[in-house]
């Protein structure tokens, strides 16, 4: 068997720490009385949307994609800078990529799709029928990025 690429070039949507922290807030509303501080807030909501995720049934959970957490610059240290530093990610599709490329290398990746927009309208019909919340599109903006090939990545392997 041959080893894939260490990276791959996805395409999906991403959101901010405040919107993702609301939607979390949603799905789970006994969260609220146990909210996290210190050196990584954001990390009990990423946990809570999993078991959200985990919970679903088969036919639900595969509209419901996994999670990447995106730092711009260094790991956030406090909730100041975990809300300018981090966004939540994501992924409709992805294409391995060969490691000494970037995402300008695949221009196709950053065009939104008519399939992109159905995974999208999927995971917020979900949301929104199981947890009676409304999603704001206009805080899901379309990108692709850079991350780790599914193959080399212990959270999202094969």
């Amino acid at each position: 068997m041959q080893v894939p690429p260490q990276k791959a070039i996805f395409g999906g949507y991403s959101t901010d720490y405040k919107y993702f922290q609301k939607v979390v807030l949603a799905l789970s509303p006994a969260l609220a009385g146990c909210l996290q501080r210190g050196p990584q807030p954001y990390i009990i909501y990423v946990f809570e949307y999993d078991c959200w995720r985990r919970a679903l049934p088969k036919e639900d959970y595969e509209k419901a994609p996994l999670l990447k957490v995106i730092f711009n610059g260094p790991e956030p240290k406090n909730e100041a800078e975990v809300s300018s530093n981090l966004k939540f990610f994501f992924s409709t599709r992805w294409i391995p990529a060969a490691d000494n490329s970037s995402t300008w290398d695949y221009p196709e990746m950053s065009q939104e799709t008519d399939v992109d927009r159905s995974h999208r309208d999927e995971l917020i019909a979900l949301i929104q029928r199981r947890n009676e919340f409304t999603v704001d599109q206009t805080h899901l903006q379309f990108e692709s990025i850079e991350y780790k090939h599914p193959f080399h990545d212990p959270l999202t392997g094969f």
